[in-house]
């Protein structure tokens, strides 16, 4: 008996609204949605962010020397080769 009363009581409510288009209600109900899962993404982000901020910019500078000083090596040793073949015609 009770729940014929709720669900009475629900429909009565329900007609207060009947006059909404259906493809609102539909729009509205897929932007929620969206919007719940942009700010599942934005929040995923943000801890990503945090964690990312925990590592020390001098790990991220090491990496630069390193790729600087891979560079420099492969510059001198190019370089290097051109000397040799340089030196060798200059023999012969």
């Amino acid at each position: 008996m009770q729940l014929f009363n709720k669900l009475d009581e629900c429909n009565t409510e329900l007609k207060k609204y009947s006059h909404v288009n259906k493809k609102a209600l539909d729009q509205f109900v897929n932007f929620s949605d969206q919007k719940e899962k942009l700010i599942k993404r934005k929040d995923e982000l943000d801890r990503a962010d945090q964690v990312l901020s925990l590592i020390p910019l001098s790990f991220s500078y090491s990496f630069v020397s390193c790729g600087s000083l891979v560079l420099f090596m492969t510059r001198v040793q190019f370089q290097g080769r051109s000397l040799q073949k340089s030196l060798r015609h200059c023999h012969h």
